[in-house]
Formats: structure tokens, sequence, C-alpha cells
């Protein structure tokens, strides 16, 4: 139990880094040429400034779940917005992260049934962080430039989109039967697709 711990542990921190750095470079990166959309292109910097005009009452936002987060935070931790949101957003993809991997989890419990506990957990880490990180897809010759892929399940560079994903997979999981909802919580599928104690 203490190995299965740790190694999940491991996963989680190394998810959480990887989208702090993301989102730091994004906020406090490099000037970004959008001509080319080098480097850590993103529309962060706008939706910070979006909160400040939110909150001041200068301007509407359709859609302000991530720039109240990002409120909260600064003001309960007594940070800038521009920290605030670097550390909302990492804690967002985080929740992300983790119920992919639980959701990636259950749906394979059959598949990995007779199976060590390292390959289970290595193919269960493998496929979710391949749904969390897979980038946009990118022709070189049609299109260069990653920011303008032709299409991605993950957008790199929106916040609020990194706001809904957690909340549209939890509302996909628990529209769903009674009986999932019971086996994502509390147990798993066996092979007749009941749960089981």
């Amino acid at each position: 139990m203490f190995r299965q711990l740790v190694f999940r542990i491991v996963f989680f921190s190394f998810m959480f880094i990887m989208s702090f750095y993301l989102t730091y470079h994004q906020v406090f990166g490099p000037e970004v040429d959008y001509e080319t959309f080098k480097f850590f292109a993103s529309d962060t910097l706008q939706h910070i400034e979006y909160i400040k005009q939110y909150f001041n009452g200068t301007k509407y936002i359709p859609h302000p779940l991530w720039h109240i987060l990002v409120k909260i935070t600064s003001v309960f931790l007594n940070v800038s917005i521009e920290h605030a949101a670097i550390l909302t957003s990492s804690l967002i993809l985080l929740f992300w992260f983790i119920l992919v991997y639980y959701v990636v989890k259950v749906l394979l419990v059959n598949e990995l049934l007779n199976k060590t506990y390292l390959y289970k957990e290595t193919i269960v880490i493998l496929i979710a962080f391949s749904i969390c990180v897979i980038g946009p897809l990118v022709i070189p010759f049609y299109n260069g430039i990653i920011y303008k892929g032709v299409g991605s399940p993950n957008i790199w560079h929106n916040v609020t989109l990194w706001t809904v994903k957690p909340l549209a997979l939890i509302s996909i999981v628990f529209s769903n039967t009674k009986e999932t909802l019971f086996c994502l919580c509390y147990g798993c599928y066996n092979k007749f697709n009941t749960c089981k104690t």
C-alpha cells in the first residue's frame, strides 16, 4: 500500500511541476512573438487583466469561474494576481490529471486484473499522461505554428478551458447510472460490469 501511494505521489508531483512550469512561463516567460507564436504563447496575461477589470466593475466576463478562483487565491494567500493565476491554474490541471488517472484506472480494471502492480500502474499512468498532455496536431508544411494546431483535446494556452475540463469529466461520469457512480467512488467493475465489493 505504501509503495502504491509513493508511486502516485511521484506521478502527481511530476504533473504538478510540469503544469507549474508551463503556467509560470505563460505569465512571466519571455516576450511572446505573436507573429510566429514562439515560446509559451497564451492568453493568460489577458485573462489576468480581465480579473482586474472584472473586480473593478469595468468588464463583464461571461465565464468568470477561473477569474474568481484566481482572485480568491490571491486574497486568501495574500499574493499577486499573477502568482495566484499560476498556482490556481496548476492546481486545476493537477485536479484534471487526478481525475483522468482514476477514470482510466477504473475503466481498465478488467483488462489489468491479473497483472502485477507495477505493470498496472505503468499502463494506467502512460495512458493518463497521454490523455492529459497530447498536444495540437500540427502538419509542419501546412501550419507550422503549434499554437494554431489543427485540433487537440488539450488546448494549452487557454486557462478558462482548463477550468472547464475537470467539471466536464465529472459531469459525464456522474450522469451515468448510480451503479457506475458507486463503482467509481467505492469499488470497481467485475467482468459482468457490476460492482464487486
